[in-house]
């Protein structure tokens, strides 16, 4: 798949487009005329017409990586 990325901190016309569509928040999906606004692998999938299911991490797993990161 074909994509774009666009770095809104370093790239004054990325900013310039989000800010143009009136879009404040990164990350964000543009894709023809729609819009995802931060990571959502649901809604992702229905843009892309992918079918594969979304497994979500169980509790403690999320919390292993969240201490990760801190």
């Amino acid at each position: 798949m074909d994509f774009v990325e666009g770095d809104v901190e370093h790239d004054p016309a990325s900013l310039e487009e989000l800010l143009e569509r009136g879009l404040k928040v990164v990350p964000v999906t543009i894709w023809g005329d729609e819009v995802v606004i931060g990571f959502n692998p649901k809604e992702l999938s229905r843009l892309f017409g992918l079918n594969g299911e979304v497994a979500v991490a169980d509790l403690s797993t999320m919390i292993e990586k969240y201490e990760t990161v801190l």
